[in-house]
């Protein structure tokens, strides 16, 4: 990811430069005093160096993450995983993790032959396998005027070493069978020429029934114009299964590392290559060479077929790495042997060829229809079901493949298989499996949603099975980019009364503030004014900036259920709300009281107090006495010249009690 140089500036100031592989044209510059500086393979972490102190520092948030003393010299050290320092002293090898307070321990002690003896051994590399299990440490001397290769092999389980003469190793992972598989591979250069080795390591990592992947030594041709050049560092692409070997010339040779094949010689510069590593994204490899060029190398995708077959004259190498790595170039290869071996009657092994298929060009819809559409034989699996089988055996099933299987277990009433190889991982989770298991089993079928990342099926599921209190929560963990009135409404087509647990659980989702109105203007949309008036009753404040939804909620009350309104405006729960629109409502539905006590205007107050026969008296009693004399005159001779004997009591009412006032 990253390329880290400690350079010395012109004012002789040391600097660190780092520079993002992926945005070169940005370099960081930083003063530091290090003496030796190395960049984590996968993040900006780094571990420094000077005079014997070590640290680990993590660039990116300008933090020290740890640090360590050694009093013996250090050799050589590097990064052997993204949480593993190797260091090299004189005598010992140790190793120093990155995300613990540990100091470093001390692994093994270096093999007699990469002490210093009659010459100088300078060690060049240590590399590890994925496990940090198997380990190789590698130096170089002259030697009568070339140069030999000393490596020791540890076992950290066995605690032996095996002293080895080569000049580059690495180790590898490849998949045998569907057997994880691990390998060591070594070269070296000496007078009789040059060798490739590949043997298996971690075998008790393995059954015993997985297959064993036979050793391979080959020749390492090494051009004629190079008779001095030797191997210095190795590189294996994960991506593409091929194993570099660069040279000290700047020769890169390329093997297929499953057969040790040869497949290229390359001259990438005409200066020693002296530091090299994988990338990962090209599955080729970076390295440095000694003008300070910065040097990328990968196959051509779309040529090493054809090479493979035409100029090496190996087919049988070319279809299998074709198969192998989706390579095009063999496709016509693959059709031909698909339809020979199904038109013959072989189906599983035609199912192999469509599994090996150069990108999976033959896992198609119609090769499935093709095995579908075969007569089913009396005691026989299904042809399509055995077209599965043998796919799941070296791998797993696509998109289409996986509903497809998922529709014809669930025909069988085989669902538990359908868990087994989810669980295997055997399976692609998409929504449309997740739909085709839905109606037989909603738990698992919201679990191949999860795989999918399918967040809104998700939060169906849950919401169907009234597990609101989930929703939230499972949306602020998958960082999912939803309001929550949106979560709301989709709960209301899902569950209504989820959709309610749902807007009380609310505080739960982060400290985001609730838009009510949004949500208000939802609910009522969808004519859920219940809901909405029980949500706004529990949820909202009194407010000045609640007003609007005070007065929407009152209003569609007013209209569809006057005795709630009556109750929250009797309650003066809510204040805010627009007077005179919620009067006029009130006015219509006969909550006079409610009515009068909004209202301002006098022509409105007497146009009300026309009904105050059915009004309750002490309140209309107490309504004059918070009007001025006049108008509270007025409105009383209005009530007594109405006409309606009902009014003469309650006019004496009011007369008696502000006789003072009215005169």
């Amino acid at each position: 990811n990253y390329l880290c140089v400690r350079e010395t500036n012109a004012q002789g100031a040391v600097e660190i430069v780092i520079v993002d592989l992926m945005n070169p044209s940005i370099m960081d510059r930083r003063p530091m005093s290090a003496e030796s500086v190395l960049m984590n393979p996968e993040s900006k972490v780094m571990a420094l160096r000077a005079r014997g102190q070590l640290q680990i520092f993590d660039y990116g948030k300008r933090a020290k993450l740890k640090g360590a003393s050694m009093s013996e010299q250090i050799d050589f050290w590097k990064w052997i995983s993204p949480s593993t320092v190797g260091i090299v002293t004189p005598s010992s090898v140790y190793h120093w993790k990155k995300d613990d307070q540990s100091e470093p321990v001390k692994v093994f002690d270096r093999h007699a032959s990469l002490k210093a003896g009659q010459h100088p051994i300078s060690i060049i590399t240590y590399r590890a396998d994925q496990y940090e299990e198997w380990l190789c440490l590698v130096g170089i001397a002259p030697s009568g005027g070339s140069v030999v290769g000393q490596m020791q092999l540890y076992s950290t389980k066995k605690r032996i070493s095996q002293a080895i003469e080569g000049q580059a190793a690495t180790f590898a992972t490849i998949n045998m069978s569907g057997h994880e598989t691990t390998l060591f591979a070594f070269a070296n250069r000496n007078a009789q020429g040059g060798k490739l080795h590949i043997i298996e390591v971690g075998q008790d990592r393995k059954d015993e029934t997985a297959p064993k992947f036979e050793k391979k030594q080959v020749p390492v041709n090494f051009p004629a114009d190079a008779p001095a050049d030797f191997p210095v560092s190795m590189q294996v692409s994960s991506k593409y299964g091929i194993l570099y070997v660069v040279t000290k010339m700047g020769y890169v040779h390329v093997f297929d590392i499953e057969t040790a094949t040869n497949i290229a010689i390359q001259k990438i510069s005409s200066d020693p290559v002296f530091i090299s590593t994988p990338h990962k994204e090209s599955g080729g490899l970076v390295g440095v060479d000694r003008q300070g060029r910065v040097l990328l190398t990968s196959i051509n995708e779309a040529a090493v077929v054809p090479y493979v077959q035409n100029t090496l004259g190996s087919p049988e190498l070319a279809i299998r790495i074709a198969a192998k790595n989706g390579f095009p170039g063999a496709e016509q290869f693959f059709l031909q042997k698909f339809n020979s071996l199904f038109e013959g009657g072989h189906y599983k092994e035609a199912a192999m060829i469509a599994g090996e298929s150069p990108a999976g060009f033959l896992r198609t819809q119609e090769t499935m229809q093709r095995f579908k559409d075969l007569p089913s034989e009396e005691g026989k699996p299904a042809a399509l079901l055995v077209y599965f089988q043998t796919l799941l055996e070296n791998g797993r099933l696509n998109k289409i493949e996986s509903v497809e299987l998922g529709e014809l277990l669930l025909s069988y009433q085989r669902v538990e298989l359908l868990e087994k190889w989810m669980k295997e991982d055997k399976l692609e989770c998409s929504e449309e499996l997740g739909d085709v298991i839905r109606p037989q089993n909603s738990q698992l079928a919201t679990a191949v949603f999860v795989k999918a990342e399918a967040h809104m099926r998700v939060i169906q599921g849950l919401l169907e099975a009234g597990q609101t209190e989930k929703v939230p929560l499972y949306a602020e963990r998958v960082g999912l980019n939803i309001s929550q009135t949106e979560l709301v409404s989709m709960a209301t087509s899902v569950n209504p009364t989820a959709a309610l647990q749902l807007m009380q659980d609310m505080g739960n989702m982060g400290s985001a503030p609730t838009d009510h109105k949004a949500m208000v203007e939802m609910l009522l949309n969808k004519g859920m004014v219940q809901e909405a008036t029980t949500y706004c009753v529990n949820k909202m404040t009194d407010s000045d900036e609640n007003g609007e939804i005070q007065t929407k909620l009152l209003e569609a009350n007013l209209q569809s259920a006057p005795q709630v309104a009556d109750a929250i405006l009797t309650r003066k729960a809510w204040t805010k709300f627009d007077k005179i629109k919620v009067a006029k409502m009130a006015e219509r539905a006969g909550l006079y009281t409610h009515a009068l006590a909004s209202y301002s205007d006098i022509a409105d107050v007497k146009r009300v107090l026309q009904n105050a026969s059915s009004m309750d008296a002490n309140f209309v009693t107490e309504y004059f006495g918070t009007m001025n004399p006049g108008d509270a005159l007025a409105c009383l001779q209005d009530l007594v010249r109405g006409g309606q004997r009902a009014n003469l009591p309650l006019a004496v009412q009011i007369g008696s009690k502000y006789h003072h006032e009215l005169g």
